[in-house]
């Protein structure tokens, strides 16, 4: 197996580690219905940008 030395790659291993799941945004197609992946230990649930508010530089929780 090749290790991915890439952002990306980077990108996945953090977003696994603090949510359980790769967050890679067309993993699915937006029409899927699905469960949310289960929090860990930490806590983190991953978001979409679209739910980023930029004017006060938060995730309100967009569910």
């Amino acid at each position: 197996m090749k290790t991915d030395t890439s952002e990306r790659g980077l990108e996945r291993l953090i977003c696994t580690a603090l949510t359980g799941s790769p967050c890679d945004p067309d993993a699915e197609p937006a029409e899927s219905v699905g469960e949310r992946p289960a929090t860990y230990g930490v806590g983190w649930i991953p978001g979409t940008p679209e739910h980023y508010d930029r004017e006060y530089c938060v995730n309100p929780g967009g569910q």
